[in-house]
């Protein structure tokens, strides 16, 4: 027997040359199952759907224990089971940047700064001198928002205000402002090619100062392309003479880890469409960069304890990846649909997105004979099948050139069938290398800790 890595697959490339697959809708995990290597294949949490907003989900936060969210034109409060109630009307279809302060809620969306308190309800701030609200943060007693040229911030004693005198800029590079990010204690004012950081110095003009020395030679496409992450913050970006790359920076330094797939998919896509967010959650933290037609994550545990970048791919029924804006709040992970009203939670054991059930596919590496001919007498799926819902089918494919594949064969799995073995006997004969493709359903998905080949 031959095991066959599964954490990521080799197929040919159109520049003549071998490249790396990532499994679509299967998080590796680095569970030791006794069984083969540390990495191995699980569903990643479905829905379940508690309620339904007006309109698809633009991003939720936890602020004073409540659960604040905005679905479509609605500015909501999420109870613990799932019971909306509806606070305000917030105009707009843009995803919404949250920031707070001790005694309200700072939200920005459609170039508009609102503020949201018990007392007061929601207020949307029109002194003239804030200008449009590119993005938004809170730090030290200020909202410090962007209109992609200026800095601006509102006064400590009346946040409704805004004094003209008091603009900043950053001015160590031409490039227009696209974000804010706080990070132990600094603002950081990104740019399209360059990140200044900025520190509180107080005085009657603009109250921060740039730090000298600590500009980062890398800027951000948008301000939804950024999140804190790990011991620092993450983002999408480049540097002015460079392609589209994902960074994780911090304290004056970033640092480039995207593959090469998803480099070339960054780089095909609008830079105003392209999203960051980070679930950390469980024992393991995801950065999640959302696509138009898929979202890639990245595991920095599993990464780590497998030793290399580990990355898989999520869609929802072969689009768009729909579960977004994930928020902890009552002990739940609550989520939104980007394309429609529904909201609720993620939930471990469940399939579906929504109620669909995205398929999920992935390709092994190559079984090499050392240049000599073999035949593949039988291909095995070690793991848990059973579990899931109802029937479904696994199909399995191979490729001699990776590029072209074969018929594809199915395998039934019911539920309840724990013991059934996923075994496909092809008996077919290869003259250099081959390679496999497995694909299913959600109510198909085994648990897969392993893929043996037998070959003579």
């Amino acid at each position: 027997m031959a095991q066959i890595p599964l954490l990521s697959g080799i197929v040919a490339g159109p520049a003549a040359e071998f490249i790396e697959t990532y499994p679509l809708n299967l998080e590796p995990t680095a569970v030791d199952a006794k069984i083969a290597g540390k990495g191995q294949f699980k569903a990643p949490p479905g829905t379940v759907q508690t309620g339904t907003g007006n309109g698809a989900d633009r991003g939720g936060v936890l602020w004073e224990r409540q659960h604040i969210r905005v679905l479509g034109t609605e500015l909501c409060e999420i109870g613990p089971d799932g019971s909306r109630t509806v606070l305000a009307s917030i105009p707009g279809t843009e995803r919404c940047r949250f920031a707070y302060s001790f005694d309200r809620l700072g939200i920005a969306t459609e170039t508009k700064l609102y503020y949201y308190s018990a007392s007061e309800g929601l207020t949307q701030v029109i002194d003239f001198d804030l200008g449009a609200v590119v993005d938004l943060e809170w730090i030290d007693g200020y909202f410090m928002s962007t209109d992609g040229t200026y800095v601006v911030v509102t006064e400590l004693s009346d946040p409704m205000e805004v004094q003209p005198l008091k603009y900043g800029s950053a001015e160590e590079d031409p490039d227009a402002i696209t974000g804010l990010l706080k990070y132990r204690g600094e603002a950081y004012v990104f740019g399209r090619y360059t990140i200044q950081t900025f520190r509180n110095v107080g005085g009657n003009g603009f109250p921060f100062q740039t730090v000298r020395n600590s500009t980062i030679p890398f800027g951000c496409v948008n301000p939804r392309a950024k999140t804190l992450f790990g011991d620092g913050f993450a983002f999408v970006g480049s540097s002015k003479e460079g392609e589209l790359n994902v960074y994780v920076g911090g304290q004056g330094n970033a640092t480039a880890f995207g593959n090469k797939g998803l480099c070339e998919a960054l780089n095909r896509t609008d830079e105003g469409l392209i999203e960051v967010e980070n679930r950390d959650y469980g024992n393991e933290q995801r950065l999640l960069i959302h696509l138009p037609d898929e979202s890639w994550c990245f595991l920095v545990g599993v990464s780590k304890a497998v030793g290399q970048p580990v990355w898989y791919r999520l869609q929802s029924d072969g689009g768009s990846y729909r579960i977004r804006n994930m928020t902890l709040a009552h002990g739940k992970r609550w989520v939104g649909d980007s394309q429609s009203g529904a909201y609720g939670y993620l939930e471990d054991g469940r399939w579906d997105h929504w109620g669909d059930e995205p398929e999920w596919q992935f390709e092994a590496g190559k079984l090499y004979n050392n240049g000599q001919p073999f035949t593949v007498h039988s291909a095995e799926l070690i793991g848990l099948p059973g579990r899931g819902s109802g029937t479904g089918s696994i199909f399995m494919s191979m490729t001699r050139d990776g590029e072209t594949w074969s018929t594809e064969r199915a395998i039934t799995v019911k539920l309840g069938e724990r013991t059934k073995r996923l075994q496909w006997r092809p008996h077919a004969r290869f003259t250099n290398y081959m390679g496999f493709r497995f694909r299913g359903r959600g109510a198909a998905l085994p648990g897969i800790a392993a893929l043996e080949v037998q070959v003579g």
